[in-house]
């Protein structure tokens, strides 16, 4: 298959403007095949039956947009002795949607909105604090799946609420020489078996933490530039 990009949108920087923003536009169509939410080659539910080749469907497309806006500064904006601040504490408010069209993949819509703490310590410029909720529904015939999947392996097949939220409190943090770590807690309500269907458990309602740790390799051994 072939994936086919298309962007549009406008991005400005605190090198340009005191209150910086961005929106972008992203369209996509992706001709390779994929398999369908919840038929075999039969006709009969693929979640139910497991082992049978799954029907294929060609094509999906859909779009994204983002957008961000810098909303408060604490110095207001201001150019204090002449020196243009590139990461003053700020606050911004950042928010993204994707929807796909196809109905045959697993997930339809996803959206989120958050807000961003930029700087709160401008002895350290490149740390953030957010917070961030997320709304993910799924294709109606993919909970189905998952739910007749949930049924073969023991559970009880209930069917799962297309919705899921998150709740996330995040942070980026930077360690020095390159090393960033960024740690994460959520609290997830009506989440579901996306990542394994054939399960007998249930999904609850619960909290999440987690983290990344970026380490820069080729900058600490000194062979790219920092």
């Amino acid at each position: 298959g072939a994936l086919v990009m298309t962007e549009i949108g406008t991005k400005t920087t605190y090198a340009t403007t005191a209150y910086p923003g961005r929106v972008s536009l992203t369209g996509f169509v992706n001709t390779a095949d994929h398999d369908d939410n919840f038929k075999t080659v039969f006709g009969t539910s693929k979640g139910l039956n497991p082992g049978d080749p799954v029907l294929q469907k060609s094509g999906t497309s859909g779009i994204v947009l983002t957008g961000a806006q810098t909303v408060w500064r604490a110095d207001g904006g201001l150019i204090t002795k002449g020196d243009l601040n590139l990461h003053p504490t700020a606050v911004s408010f950042y928010t993204g949607t994707g929807y796909a069209f196809d109905p045959t993949i697993p997930i339809r819509f996803n959206s989120f909105f958050g807000v961003l703490l930029e700087a709160p310590d401008q002895s350290r410029p490149n740390d953030t604090y957010g917070l961030k909720v997320n709304w993910q529904r799924l294709n109606e015939n993919y909970t189905q799946f998952l739910a007749d999947a949930n049924f073969i392996s023991g559970g009880s097949g209930a069917p799962y609420s297309r919705d899921k939220l998150i709740f996330e409190a995040n942070a980026h943090l930077d360690i020095g020489k390159g090393v960033i770590l960024e740690p994460v807690v959520q609290y997830v309500v009506n989440p579901n078996s996306f990542w394994n269907p054939y399960t007998a458990r249930r999904a609850k309602d619960g909290f999440y933490g987690g983290f990344t740790l970026v380490v820069p390799l080729g900058t600490l051994l000194g062979l790219a530039p920092g």
